[in-house]
């Protein structure tokens, strides 16, 4: 596969992993996100429809006892002018009245009219009373006016209290609004019961019912609604409540006591007899004032009495509505703040995840690619989960034993076997098979080396006596002639030719004539200066190279201290021999002359001392190149 396919299939493959790992981890974090916004949605919707039904049960628990004020107060006037007319019917002022009974009923009048008055000036129902209140207006008229109107109302009063109901249903809290509610209904049929009793009452006393036996049914049905009402009040109400109060009082006040017994006394009369009373004359409605009086005052007690009875019921239902918008508005709150803590909580957990999973990843990533392209790598600092933190560990390890392998093969490649790198262990199994697959490559690598060192040891030296042979001396005099010619100095080349040696092989065989040849050439380096070459050119010619020298008498010095080294007996197995040595000398004064010219020149004087009688020294000069050349 080509670079370039290489290079793209790690950059499709980077891509795809990215890709893979990414929409993963959305898909995992998107099933409960998903749940969770459905969850959070749920209950911001449940919320705000509770947060709706709580207003709209507090605005019809407001119309519920608006209507209940309502009616009570169209009772109270329908009485009180029917008190009024039939006192005027039968000739009586309202100062009489006032001064047999202590009670004003204009102004009684005046405070029931108001009160309806204000209840409709609120925005209350479209209800008209202006025409009851003319004088034009019939008695019996005005009585079923304000009759009509109290039914009415009282429709729209069990409507209201319907809704309330239905808007209350499944609201945490909404069953004490219902009860106050129900308590607040119950206090207002005691209130109307107890006023259509008084208007029965009247009505019964001063002969105004067209149909008696009618007149007397309702009354015994007020008067059992009445005493129904009330006791259920007293069964609801709870204790040491302001309404239990009320109701207490209401119960163990004597005009009131005193009117419910005439009520009964009446109703037991009308039941006895079946006979309604005649007609009233103004005598007898005087003789009779003992209990009209009485009633009369009882009747202005039992209307503020029930007025208060229905207003504190009616502040039990505004109370509990404020308390059940407060509890809803308390837990809608709750809700909101813990949704908007799950988003936060959510939010978080994204952070977390590309904080401990999608970064350490993406390193992991970049560091492998990095290792596999061969870039500079930096240890990872292991993050993430266990598993991340594991493969981060594992890339450092495997970058480690990368790099320890790489020093490896660049120390091996240059044949530097002792670099430190070769002596490092990498751990685990890895570890352990680089460290011997290096030793078994340092070990072949030292044997070829000791091998290419030995071959060229062998190619450049004497095989029996180790000194350089013929081509490495010839190498040294050309380095030497070059220094020469650099420095200015003089060399000299002392051309050694043994004397007697034929004759050691002749009598003594081959073998001790090397024996002698390696003596001689332990002599011959013991015997020359420090820095001086000694080398073998072959069989029994050796030659010296001295650099430098200060001329011919110091060369000259030098042959004779190899003559005497060499010269002295030699021990050998079976005998004592001695060998001489003729030698002819050579000097290199000028950069004229080539290595073998000199070499030639120190030949022609060892081949001069030789046929001189041997054992001699001589030096090469223009006289016996001369002579050799003629």
């Amino acid at each position: 596969m080509s670079s370039r396919s290489e290079r793209r299939l790690s950059k499709t493959g980077r891509r795809g992993v990215g890709a893979r790992v990414n929409v993963l981890l959305l898909l995992v974090a998107l099933v409960p996100f998903i749940g969770l916004v459905a969850v959070v949605s749920s209950e911001l919707s449940h919320a705000s429809h509770r947060v709706s039904a709580t207003r709209a049960a507090e605005t019809a628990a407001e119309e519920v006892v608006g209507l209940v004020l309502l009616q009570a107060s169209l009772i109270d006037e329908r009485n009180w002018r029917a008190a009024l007319t039939a006192t005027e019917t039968m000739g009586v002022s309202v100062e009489e009245v006032e001064d047999f009974a202590g009670i004003p009923l204009d102004e009684e009048l005046r405070t029931a009219s108001a009160s309806v008055d204000e209840f409709l000036s609120r925005g209350g129902p479209a209800i008209a009373v202006d025409d009851l209140r003319v004088s034009e207006a019939s008695f019996t008229d005005v009585l079923a006016g304000f009759e009509d109107r109290a039914a009415v109302v009282g429709a729209m009063r069990a409507d209201a209290f319907a809704e309330l109901e239905g808007s209350t249903i499944g609201l945490s809290g909404g069953a004490g609004l219902v009860e106050s509610v129900r308590v607040l209904s119950d206090a207002a049929d005691a209130s109307m019961a107890a006023t259509r009793q008084y208007a029965g009452f009247l009505s019964k006393t001063f002969r105004l019912s067209s149909d008696p036996v009618a007149e007397a049914e309702a009354l015994i049905a007020d008067h059992h609604r009445y005493a129904a009402s009330m006791e259920s009040l007293s069964e609801r109400a709870s204790a040491d409540s302001e309404l239990a109060a009320v109701v207490e009082s209401i119960e163990a006040d004597p005009l009131l006591d005193s009117f419910s017994e005439v009520i009964e006394q009446m109703i037991a009369d009308d039941l006895v007899d079946g006979v309604p009373l005649g007609s009233l004359d103004l005598a007898q409605l005087f003789g009779d004032f003992d209990l009209l009086a009485p009633t009369l005052s009882s009747s202005a007690v039992s209307a503020g009495a029930h007025r208060e009875l229905v207003a504190v019921a009616a502040a039990d239902v505004l109370a509990a509505a404020s308390e059940l918008r407060s509890a809803v508005g308390e837990e809608s709150r709750w809700v909101y703040v813990w949704s908007a803590g799950l988003a936060l909580l959510t939010l978080l957990a994204g952070v977390l995840v590309v904080r401990f999973i999608v970064r350490p990843l993406r390193r992991l990533r970049d560091a492998a690619e990095g290792l596999r392209q061969g870039r500079e790598f930096r240890p990872l600092k292991p993050a993430g989960p266990v598993e991340v933190r594991t493969a981060a560990v594992a890339i450092n390890d495997a970058a480690a034993h990368f790099d320890l392998a790489t020093r490896q093969a660049r120390a091996l490649a240059i044949g530097d076997l002792d670099d430190a790198a070769l002596d490092e262990v990498a751990s685990g199994g890895l570890g352990d098979a680089l460290q011997s697959a290096v030793g078994t490559l340092r070990s072949a690598l030292g044997q070829q080396e000791e091998f290419s060192r030995r071959l060229s040891h062998e190619a450049s030296h004497d095989g029996l006596t180790r000194l350089p042979n013929r081509s490495a001396s010839m190498a040294q005099l050309t380095r030497s002639l070059a220094r020469t010619a650099r420095s200015e100095s003089t060399l000299a080349v002392l051309f050694i030719d043994l004397d007697r040696f034929k004759e050691v092989n002749d009598h003594y065989g081959h073998h001790a004539g090397d024996t002698v040849l390696v003596e001689i050439a332990m002599r011959l380096v013991t015997s020359i200066r420090e820095g001086d070459h000694v080398g073998r050119l072959g069989g029994d010619e050796f030659v010296v190279i001295a650099e430098p020298v200060e001329g011919v008498e110091e060369t000259f010095a030098l042959a004779e201290r190899i003559i005497a080294e060499v010269t002295a007996p030699i021990e050998l197995v079976s005998a004592t021999v001695s060998v001489g040595a003729s030698i002819g000398v050579a000097l290199a004064e000028d950069a004229g002359l080539t290595a073998d010219e000199i070499l030639r020149d120190a030949d022609l004087a060892v081949y001069r001392a030789k046929a001189s009688g041997r054992g001699g020294v001589v030096l090469c000069n223009e006289d016996l190149r001369r002579e050799m050349d003629e």
